[in-house]
């Protein structure tokens, strides 16, 4: 402790300036200025100047403006005005946010070194003379229950704590205080995986509306839902531009980025079930597009003759059905209004570091 009240003073007129200076940086800061603020260089690390920064901040001669950053407040100014040769615990004891602080640490240090007092636990006593009633009658009492309690010996109602708690008749060692803490956590990760489930099945159901919605569409309007959902998910780029493409009895759309380099091709079965007539007018749209993958979209899944058609074309092609283009509106947001939105939240462990402290 007494090398971090030696690095105080010099800490402190680095940032006589007012400028916002890094934690980290002090010590390389204190180096190349040791001429100028009267120090003579010896052995320290950055952890002896948080601490120092640490205890600076408790007495309110420095301020954290913003994580990992300080600068002088004026109430170390004026420490530096009456030109004190040292920084320790007397002159911090001065201010009174830092006897505040000496205190508040010393009571908690009681605190965890006095004995926890095991509770007495008493049971409630029931009077021989009550008769409980029951559907048959009443029943007769019960010779076993404990006597009334005189007025000397009051009776105290035992209190049922929930899961997350726990009456401790004495400290827990180390080790059971590990087995506690996995418990705890154990228990929240199971509630994490029921929120998890729970948030599958919700999707599940809107996927289930949503494809009765999309098959109550017409073709053009499933291929202008299609051409927003890949525009979301990133085919073509971030200006991605959809252009309407139209051959004879050959409808589709193509996206494609501002360069006109990736272009996808994006068609419509006529049937519920992919053919092998709507394979034959897929590639000869891929074809015509110039497109170098494309996306067919069918109510159904794909025959087997289709199936060995699809295989036989050279450029990258996705046959997908309404249930898989529900899943991706829903897993994308296309479509859908946020209703409730659920956070879990973790606690940040650099935030407790002596440098936050």
């Amino acid at each position: 402790m007494a090398k971090v009240f030696q690095v105080m003073l010099p800490v402190l007129k680095l940032l006589e300036s007012g400028e916002e200076i890094r934690v980290l940086d002090l010590n390389g800061l204190m180096n190349q200025r040791s001429d100028d603020l009267g120090w003579e260089r010896s052995p320290i690390n950055s952890k002896m100047i948080i601490s120092a920064v640490r205890l600076m901040r408790k007495a309110g001669l420095v301020d954290k403006v913003s994580k990992g950053f300080v600068r002088i407040t004026d109430a170390g100014r004026s420490a530096l005005e009456s030109n004190p040769s040292r920084i320790d615990e007397r002159f911090l004891k001065r201010y009174p946010e830092y006897r505040t602080y000496v205190a508040r640490v010393s009571n908690r240090k009681k605190r965890a070194k006095s004995p926890v007092m095991p509770e007495p636990q008493m049971t409630r006593a029931m009077p021989a003379s009550s008769i409980v009633p029951t559907v048959w009658g009443p029943a007769l009492p019960d010779t076993n229950v404990e006597e009334p309690r005189t007025p000397e010996t009051p009776a105290s109602v035992t209190i049922v704590k929930g899961p997350y708690e726990k009456k401790l008749s004495k400290p827990l060692s180390q080790r059971r205080r590990k087995a506690a803490k996995r418990k705890l956590s154990g228990q929240a990760r199971i509630h994490e995986d029921a929120l998890r489930t729970t948030i599958q099945q919700l999707n599940g159901e809107l996927e289930s509306r949503l494809v009765e919605h999309i098959s109550v569409l017409r073709p053009a309007a499933v291929l202008n839902l299609a051409t927003d959902l890949f525009a979301a998910m990133g085919f073509g780029g971030p200006d991605a531009a959809v252009a309407p493409f139209d051959l004879a009895d050959l409808k589709g759309a193509v996206l494609k980025d501002a360069l006109n380099i990736t272009r996808l091709f994006v068609m419509v079965a006529h049937a519920k079930e992919v053919t092998v007539d709507d394979m034959a007018r897929f590639k000869l749209g891929l074809e015509a597009a110039r497109a170098s993958a494309g996306v067919l979209v069918a109510a159904a899944g794909i025959s087997n003759m289709a199936q060995g058609f699809a295989s036989g074309i050279a450029k990258r092609t996705a046959i997908i059905d309404f249930e898989e283009l529900a899943y991706l509106m829903v897993r994308t947001g296309v479509g859908m209004s946020e209703d409730t939105n659920y956070a879990i939240r973790r606690i940040d462990e650099h935030f407790f570091t002596d440098e936050n402290a």
